[in-house]
């Protein structure tokens, strides 16, 4: 009766396994094996006194020092490899050992060792895994004992009878015990592979789904035609910047940048040459900021960029950067080439200050609206003397670039 998984990895890897749990059991029933027959040492000296010297030898000087060479080699990288051979080895040793003291013992002794016999093949069946192996050891057990027994000793013909009767019902029981805790081992094996194989699937699958959200949350934060942040990812990191510059009283300012006549190029050229322009002022402004800087579409043609660490002066200085490589860019279609410009407002507070990132935004607002009717293509700068408006009503920045 041999049991084998029909998927030969599952059967590979449950030999493996199985490997590694019957490494444990040899070296525990070598030492309970040696334990066992140096204590069975004292019936030799109770029962047999004559023979007691030859019993000993065949204990503590052959089968005792065979099954600790079994336990220490057992550690050693050989062990795998001759695993099997091991096992025979020591297992037929163990037998003979009992047997040899079957022949030399007068009755009733011999009838006590033949117990001891029973006992040897208990162990073979329950403790060794591999059914082959369990198998020939108990069966070649019980042979080499009816040959001893015929040969070597003078048992009444009844007691030979019962012992052979009781020993081969023994093994066909033994058999059956040891095909019944192999298949317990491997339906176990099964089941613990089944819920790691399980567990290994949910834990992929809530990896792809979290890998997934994550996916999802970053478009819902991008926008999709220029590949920058959208408005809600924007206030998003514009409060959480605004409240670490308050901390470490840093600086923060924010530019809004809107392109020149961009109604006039879609009704001219079609919105497909109108998103080409997007998407070439969002590469440029992308390739402009700094790694720390955040720049969104902010809407329609209009981007905003939140420059952390960033006083009005320096925000202005990439500002200009900006808006050069923007005006030195154009579109080619065909014989036709389609120049673009931008304007340009900056609003910014220093260490001293409390702006609020609305507050800002609100001021970029107004100050690119005037950089817009002073003639477009260009930046303004907001301070705080710019709350100064002229007679007709108009917000008088204090700086302006042009970008012409």
């Amino acid at each position: 009766m041999t049991l084998r998984f029909v998927d030969k990895a599952l059967e590979d890897a449950y030999r493996e396994d199985d490997f590694f749990k019957g490494l444990k059991k040899h070296r525990t029933v070598c030492l309970e094996t040696i334990f066992l027959y140096s204590i069975f040492g004292i019936l030799d000296w109770a029962i047999l006194p004559e023979q007691k010297e030859i019993c000993w030898i065949i204990r503590f000087f052959f089968v005792c020092p065979l099954l600790l060479w079994s336990y220490f080699f057992s550690f050693t990288k050989w062990y795998r490899k001759f695993r099997t051979a091991n096992t025979f080895v020591v297992g037929l040793s163990i037998s003979v050992g009992i047997i040899a003291m079957i022949a030399i013992a007068p009755s009733p002794g011999d009838y006590l060792y033949y117990a001891g016999l029973l006992l040897c093949s208990m162990s073979f069946y329950g403790r060794i895994p591999d059914q082959f192996i369990s198998n020939f050891l108990s069966w070649g057990t019980f042979s080499l004992y009816l040959i001893v027994a015929l040969l070597f000793t003078t048992p009444p013909g009844k007691v030979l009878f019962s012992n052979t009767f009781i020993y081969f019902f023994f093994n066909i029981l033994g058999m059956l015990v040891c095909y019944s805790l192999e298949l317990s081992r491997r339906l176990d094996y099964l089941q613990r592979f089944t819920i790691e194989r399980q567990a290994a699937e949910l834990k992929e699958a809530l990896r792809k789904m979290e890998k997934e959200r994550r996916r999802a949350e970053e478009l819902s934060l991008q926008d999709p035609l220029t590949g920058l942040a959208n408005r809600r990812r924007f206030f998003e990191e514009a409060d959480r910047e605004y409240e670490r510059t308050l901390r470490y009283g840093r600086s923060l300012s924010i530019m809004l940048l809107d392109i020149d006549h961009f109604k006039r190029v879609n009704d001219t050229f079609g919105h497909a040459v109108g998103d080409r322009v997007l998407q070439r002022v969002s590469g440029i402004i992308a390739g402009t900021v700094r790694k720390s800087d955040l720049a969104c579409r902010y809407g329609g043609e209009e981007f905003a960029v939140l420059l952390p660490e960033a006083d009005p002066q320096t925000a202005q200085k990439l500002g200009e950067r900006m808006l050069r490589s923007i005006k030195q860019s154009t579109i080619i279609l065909g014989n036709e080439q389609v120049s673009i410009s931008a304007s340009m407002g900056i609003a910014g507070f220093s260490e001293a200050e409390d702006v609020p990132p609305h507050i800002l935004l609100e001021r970029a607002d107004k100050i690119l609206y005037q950089a817009k009717n002073s003639g477009r293509d260009r930046l303004c700068l907001w301070e705080d003397s710019a709350d100064k408006v002229d007679p007709a009503g108009r917000l008088l920045p204090v700086r302006s670039a042009n970008m012409s």
